[in-house]
């Protein structure tokens, strides 16, 4: 719930950047930033740096 909570709150500022910058940048911004949290995802060694990461991931998906 953790990471929809996070996704949620960070929706409003990734709209205003996405409302402010050019569609091909905000989607190479957002498509950059959800590779590269999936594959932080995979060197995770414990369960706060994953819910980090795929908090991440929520932010990008956004």
């Amino acid at each position: 719930m953790t990471v929809v909570y996070f996704a949620a709150g960070a929706a409003l500022p990734v709209a205003l950047f996405a409302d402010r910058a050019s569609r091909v940048k905000s989607i190479v911004v957002m498509a950059t930033t959800w590779s590269l949290a999936t594959i932080s995802c995979m060197f995770t060694r414990n369960y706060g740096q994953l819910l980090a990461a795929r908090a991440v991931v929520g932010l990008g998906e956004a």
